[in-house]
């Protein structure tokens, strides 16, 4: 009796299965992640979370639960968050991509990374309803919809409640950032700025020319070139 045309179709379906090496009834799916690297200028490696070395970032490359980015001497990077946010990094900057929440129904609710040196220049959009946090070894940032940069330094800081530990400096351009550090917490509106060294409570900073002119310089330009369309990365560092 010859096999129906049905079972031999099955029976082909069955053979490409197994010499994909899948098991039966399965498929292989694509690799979770958060964040897309959609501009790149200079030296940046990528450390994938797992692996025991890093390698070259490239444009296009996705990044994952524990990945991190390390910008090299005059190099900068642009982040991509799905549709809600934008994160351009400067020179000499590590930054980790840490988790995303999400819920039934209401898709992603909250993305968190961490900046633990350097600059990161942030813009998340505020009709998306996403929230955004990043953590830096000094404080924690919480954002909804606002324009903002962080400045992480290594300690080598001389400034007298500095304790040798490093600084975290906040500029907001708009929109309101929450700042937390040493069980306290500010409210830091558009316009202000704040600083914290995880030794004593953040304190707030009334006027941009107090921050360093790397971070607020940049930020301007990064909004600028944002609004412009743009975003042309070298331009963005040329503003300081």
């Amino acid at each position: 009796m010859k096999p129906s045309s049905s079972s031999r179709v099955l029976a082909c379906l069955v053979f490409f299965v197994l010499a994909l090496g899948l098991p039966t009834g399965c498929t292989k799916e694509k690799p979770s992640f958060i964040c897309r690297i959609t501009d790149i200028s200079g030296p940046v490696q990528l450390q994938r979370a797992g692996d025991k070395g890093p390698s070259e970032a490239a444009k296009g490359h996705k990044l994952g639960p524990g990945d991190r980015l390390m910008t090299g001497e005059k190099a900068t990077v642009r982040l991509q968050f799905k549709d809600f946010a934008t994160v351009v990094l400067g020179e000499k900057s590590l930054y980790v991509v840490t988790a995303q929440k999400t819920e039934k129904g209401k898709g992603i609710v909250e993305t968190s990374t961490e900046l633990l040196k350097g600059i990161g220049l942030v813009k998340v959009d505020k009709t998306k309803g996403k929230g955004f946090k990043i953590k830096t070894p000094h404080v924690i940032t919480g954002v909804l919809g606002t324009e903002f940069g962080l400045e992480v330094t290594d300690g080598e800081d001389s400034d007298d409640n500095n304790e040798g530990k490093g600084l975290t400096s906040l500029a907001v351009l708009e929109g309101l950032v929450s700042f937390k550090g040493c069980g306290e917490r500010l409210e830091v509106k558009g316009g202000w700025g704040a600083r914290c060294n995880g030794f004593a409570p953040p304190g707030l900073v009334k006027k941009f020319s107090s921050l360093s002119q790397k971070l607020t310089s940049s930020l301007q330009g990064f909004i600028k070139q944002e609004a412009k369309g743009k975003g042309d990365l070298k331009t963005i560092f040329r503003y300081y």
